[in-house]
């Protein structure tokens, strides 16, 4: 597991928020390098927020880039 801090704007909070978004290496068929998956978010207005998405993604985790 690799984590990483991200930061950008929160509709939310209507302000840039950071966020640590917590990566889970894949592996790659034919790859050396394993790709990875953004498995969680440690943010803390995520139980109350009001904009994540349907599957209970927050939009900073969405937008936080898809590798470390």
């Amino acid at each position: 597991m690799v984590l990483k801090q991200f930061s950008g704007y929160c509709p939310y909070k209507c302000a840039t928020q950071k966020i640590i978004v917590e990566y889970k290496p894949v592996p790659m068929a034919g790859h050396s390098k394993p790709g990875y998956k953004k498995t969680g978010v440690n943010c803390e207005n995520y139980h109350e927020c009001q904009n994540l998405d349907s599957y209970g993604r927050c939009p900073l985790m969405i937008d936080a880039p898809s590798e470390p």
